[in-house]
């Protein structure tokens, strides 16, 4: 992971369009492979966003990014990275990304 990584919804709201995009126009490239190795960086950032996220529920200072949660979530499904919405029903995971994995097999499940 990135040293000092902030949890920047805004961020990797635009990171996470601009890393598909790059999925898949370098799908039959070598460069594949490296973009690849940063799959599980953003599974780890997803996570801990994740986690403050729902702990700072109540404070008021957060309420714009859990907001954005809701698109976000459903661009890192899109990677196939499983989230939880902060908003619907308790302990509810959705998982199933809303277009085809752009993941090789062996790494879609993960």
């Amino acid at each position: 992971m990135r040293c000092g990584y902030p949890l920047d919804p805004y961020v990797l709201l635009t990171e996470v369009i601009a890393y598909r995009f790059l999925l898949d126009h370098f799908q039959n490239d070598f460069r594949y492979g490296r973009l690849m190795l940063r799959f599980d960086e953003y599974r780890t950032i997803a996570k801990n966003l994740e986690a403050k996220l729902r702990a700072s529920m109540h404070d008021p200072r957060w309420s714009k990014p859990i907001e954005l949660w809701d698109e976000l979530s459903v661009r890192l499904r899109n990677l196939d990275i499983e989230v939880e919405s902060l908003h619907g029903r308790s302990g509810t995971r959705v998982v199933v990304p809303s277009e085809p994995s752009c993941l090789s097999p062996s790494l879609a499940s993960y």
